[in-house]
């Protein structure tokens, strides 16, 4: 085939391209979820049964039917972080749920259908509610997700605002996860240990009898603690797991209680 007849039938094909009904139509542009893979981080049901898991790049999503089957919770309902880090729901009433995010926390309060920032924007490690007392509501963070500073927020109206209060946690912990005890809301614990951005955190627990304002280590003779759980029927029953070794690899645990 000659120069000239391959220069127009190259010229004949752009001019059917850009005269094809089958061309894309410019349009506006709307928000889509986050996604590109990534690992599931967190995962809860409320009290009527309402599932929220968390991922670490895909943002959040929704069961309603017991896990049978899920939506996805991004920037058209008003979620615009990527990384989920916790969930938590109120224990009485089953439209107030929560996000703990790279950014804060998200609240919603129509059993999420719709999510808004409520929180100042910190790396939130967990969200929980007292289950006593619902208008309290706690969030331990971090200043960025790879900081082992820590610090707690506290809400006296189930998530709507928030203050800083905690005074007295050391340098050096990572937390993973928030205990409240279940009929006292001024009681609490925090479980601090390596996660998926720090692998050198300090693997302990600590208590707050004051609402989380000042804390002291507990257990710190058993060794490193993987978990915490509260006895639900004798509160004042603790049990926690600990390891030797190291996390994910060749490691021993144990419980004690």
């Amino acid at each position: 085939m000659s120069r000239g007849c391959r220069a127009l039938r190259s010229a004949l094909v752009v001019a059917a391209l850009v005269t094809s009904p089958l061309r894309a139509a410019a349009g506006p542009w709307v928000a889509a979820n986050p996604g590109a893979g990534g690992a599931f981080t967190s995962i809860g049901a409320g009290p009527t049964g309402v599932i929220l898991c968390g991922s670490d790049l895909g943002g959040a999503y929704r069961s309603l039917d017991r896990g049978r089957s899920w939506d996805a919770i991004g920037p058209n309902r008003g979620m615009d972080a990527a990384h989920v880090s916790a969930v938590g729901f109120d224990p009485q009433n089953s439209s107030v749920m929560y996000l703990g995010t790279e950014h804060g926390v998200f609240r919603s309060g129509d059993g999420g259908a719709s999510f808004r920032l409520v929180s100042p924007g910190d790396y939130i490690a967990a969200v929980a509610a007292a289950p006593s007392s619902p208008s309290t509501v706690y969030a331990p963070y971090h200043p960025g997700y790879a900081s082992t500073q820590s610090g707690l927020y506290r809400s006296a109206d189930r998530g709507l605002t928030w203050t800083n209060v905690a005074t007295n946690l050391p340098s050096g912990l990572r937390i993973t996860k928030l205990v409240v005890h279940p009929t006292i809301p001024s009681v609490l614990y925090l479980v601090s240990g390596t996660d998926l951005f720090i692998t050198n955190a300090l693997p302990s627990a600590w208590k707050s009898t004051d609402g989380g304002a000042t804390w002291a280590r507990i257990g710190s003779a058993i060794g490193n603690v993987w978990d915490l759980a509260i006895d639900p029927g004798t509160p004042q029953t603790l049990y926690a797991t600990v390891y030797t070794g190291t996390p994910r690899s060749n490691w021993s645990g144990s419980v004690y209680k």
